[in-house]
């Protein structure tokens, strides 16, 4: 599930004991509409590794407590409405004096694993016990097929994507985000900070949500890229390197059909073709690294086991692994567009896309302590590229949904002991590649083989017109002999009703040969 909660659409996206913030005491401000905002409120994130990022939010009169997971990869609002598997809790309407149903408004919505059906309802809504609270549009789940983990630590999911990809359709409700800003309590601008574990002994992820967060015209701080389209947080992709070789000589291949940001996708997933270009690149590394050139290392590690691990056939579990499983594989490196003619570039460290689970010990058996289980978070994905946690932690991405643009800066808050290493975002520059989101120059071989065709048809077509002309003139020939016929020997026929009904045929004759 945590692979992804990402809508297939595609393609998972609270803890009990979560707390949450209090809101930043900031000054109210008007914006340009004269409306008055409450400045930078900080909402708690956590998370686990095997269940993603969630937060804590508040729903109805008297207000209920849920966690539900932080996804910028979808738009619906749901909360479990009935009681379900893995859910130890759900939102008793009848205990809200706002509650607004609607059973009949229905809604089912499948992901790349899992699904759930319910219906639309409004309730209000708030994002900290102490924050201002707004109606806004909300789907109760009433069942539900492998969505929920057992057991869950989230009861539903929080959608802060645009309004396009609300399901089953863009106006069946209002994002809890959209709804928020026409009752003046929020401005369209977010930012998500994942910071993943501390260390490696905690199973526990940690992050910030921050609502409205101070960023002026003039802040350096963040490096910015386009919104190339409002539904999913779609940017443009300029180059992807494995230990600095380029995955794709064409970029058009990382965007296509499209490439995004996901908070609730917990991996790397890219199209096809680079995936496969990535991975013999990792593979290649890391057999050197590990000292697998032939036979296996004195770690006991074979090159089954380490070829199984790069395809996510198996997952890697020996003795102090933690030691050594990094230097084994190579850093990656993401280009994004930053205007038309610059990029920057946001490297992946090994210590991001090795990703370590938690329910591995308990398939293995009893293990020593010193025992880390790992899985390769990287993934092939037929919906394009989606960038998630494996990318995003350590960063704090801001979403600006009125200028339309995400912003990327190294996060400040997280703290990350072990394993160490280092995220970075390089200053933009010139960028080889202007047209990523274009047709791929390596498809001018396709372009040429259709004009081959259509050149084929068109020598086909003349055939045939002449085929056809030759057969007017022939039938043209017979008609004039018919009519010298009609003439010498009218005496044989009704000389009139003949030659009428030859007339009509030479003209169509005629107009035929003429088009």
């Amino acid at each position: 599930m945590a692979e992804s909660l990402f809508l297939l659409y595609l393609l998972a996206f609270a803890s009990l004991n979560s707390a949450v913030k209090l809101p930043l005491q900031g000054n109210l401000k008007e914006n340009s509409e004269g409306r008055r905002w409450k400045r930078s409120t900080n909402v708690e994130i956590t998370g686990r590794p095997e269940q993603g990022y969630f937060t804590d939010i508040f729903l109805g009169s008297p207000a209920q407590r849920f966690s539900v997971v932080v996804d910028t990869g979808s738009s619906n609002f749901a909360v479990a409405g009935s009681s379900d598997v893995g859910i130890d809790r759900y939102f008793n309407s009848k205990q809200s004096t706002t509650f607004k149903g609607k059973p009949d408004d229905k809604i089912n919505v499948r992901y790349f694993n899992g699904s759930w059906e319910g219906y639309f309802a409004s309730d209000t809504f708030k994002f900290c016990e102490t924050c201002n609270s707004g109606t806004v549009d909300v789907a109760l789940i009433t069942s539900s097929s492998n969505f929920f983990v057992s057991p869950s630590l989230w009861q539903g999911i929080l959608g802060l994507g645009y309004k396009k990809l609300v399901q089953p359709k863009p106006d069946a409700a209002d994002t809890v985000l959209d709804s928020l800003s026409d009752q003046s309590i929020f401005n369209q601008i977010f930012s998500v900070e994942l910071c993943g574990r501390e260390n490696q002994t905690t199973t526990r992820l940690s992050g910030v949500l921050e609502l409205e967060p101070k960023v002026s015209e003039t802040d350096k701080s963040y490096t910015y890229t386009d919104v190339v389209k409002e539904w999913y947080y779609q940017i443009e992709l300029t180059g992807l390197t494995v230990d600095d070789k380029l995955a794709v000589e064409d970029c058009y291949e990382l965007n296509k059909p499209q490439a995004i940001i996901d908070s609730g996708t917990t991996n790397i997933l890219l199209p096809t073709v680079v995936y496969w270009n990535v991975l013999a690149n990792v593979e290649t590394f890391s057999f050197k690294a590990a000292n697998l050139s032939s036979g296996s290392a004195e770690s006991g590690l074979t090159r089954d086991e380490l070829k199984n691990f790069i395809l996510r056939a198996d997952s890697l579990c020996k003795e102090d692994l933690q030691s050594s499983i990094f230097s084994w594989f190579p850093e990656i490196v993401v280009q994004i567009a930053f205007n038309t003619t610059h990029q920057f570039a946001v490297n992946v460290p090994p210590q991001q896309y090795i990703r370590q689970t938690m329910d591995t010990i308990n398939k293995q058996g009893k293990m020593s302590e010193k025992t880390r289980c790992y899985m390769f978070g990287i993934q092939k994905s037929e919906a394009g590229a989606i960038l998630g946690a494996a990318f995003l932690e350590q960063l704090t991405v801001l979403h600006d949904r009125v200028a339309n643009k995400v912003g990327f800066k190294v996060s400040n808050g997280c703290k990350v002991t072990d394993p160490v290493f280092t995220k970075t975002i390089s200053a933009p520059g010139p960028r080889a590649d202007q047209g990523c989101l274009a047709a791929p120059r390596s498809a001018l071989p396709t372009v040429a083989l259709a004009v081959t065709l259509a050149l084929i048809i068109l020598t086909l077509g003349a055939i045939v017109c002449w085929w056809n002309q030759e057969a007017l003139k022939a039938r043209l020939a017979a008609l004039c002999l018919r009519f010298r016929r009609t003439q010498n020997y009218t005496y044989m026929l009704n000389s009139e009703d003949e030659e009428s009904s030859l007339q009509m045929e030479l003209d169509e004759i005629r107009t035929d040969l003429v088009e």
